[in-house]
């Protein structure tokens, strides 16, 4: 009887794999995760790529070396809209552009300065933002979105809005339309 027969007993099925072969799928089982995550990252539901202007990072910790917050706030009709808490939060990673709350606040938290745009937030979303769409709503014959940062209108197309620090955004779809209100943002905030 040979040494690995005595130290183990014959086990039908039992096929241990090397542990080249374990760190060389596991390798391949990374790489494969990390491509659907920049494929992820890089398109949002129905929109084109992001540019190299826009692209959102993602990361395993906040980023801090740069990190500023800007308020989002949206009205259907007349009446709000919530914007959810945890966008571009996963399991594994955290988007450069995020909410923790329900409350509107947009964390861009990037590892560098930079000014990102609403536009790339709702790729991170999933969600439209174009000059006629508004997540899952079409401006036509009556109805458009309008745009105010900083309680002045905005007249481009609001994904080019940019999220600079402490940015008071109101997207109104519409009518009704709403007086933008202004926010104000906590202290530390």
């Amino acid at each position: 009887m040979s040494r690995r027969q005595r130290r183990r007993p014959d086990r039908r099925g039992d096929r241990r794999r090397p542990r080249w072969w374990l760190v060389a799928t596991g390798g391949i089982a990374t790489a494969a995760v990390l491509a659907l995550g920049v494929a992820f990252w890089g398109r949002g539901a129905g929109s084109e790529a992001l540019t190299a202007d826009d692209a959102v990072g993602c990361s395993t910790m906040e980023q801090l070396a740069y990190h500023v917050h800007a308020h989002l706030a949206i009205f259907v009709e007349g009446a709000p809209s919530r914007v959810p808490g945890n966008i571009g939060i996963r399991r594994d990673c955290i988007a450069w552009l995020h909410t923790h709350d329900p409350d509107g606040i947009i964390h861009v938290e990037a590892p560098g300065p930079h000014t990102y745009t609403l536009g790339a937030f709702f790729r991170v979303w999933g969600q439209p933002l174009d000059a006629t769409h508004l997540l899952d709503l079409t401006a036509g014959g009556d109805q458009k979105i309008v745009a105010y940062v900083d309680g002045q209108p905005f007249a481009g197309d609001p994904d080019t809005i940019p999220l600079h620090p402490h940015a008071d955004i109101v997207l109104e779809y519409g009518p009704p339309f709403v007086d933008p209100p202004a926010y104000r943002f906590p202290p530390g905030v």
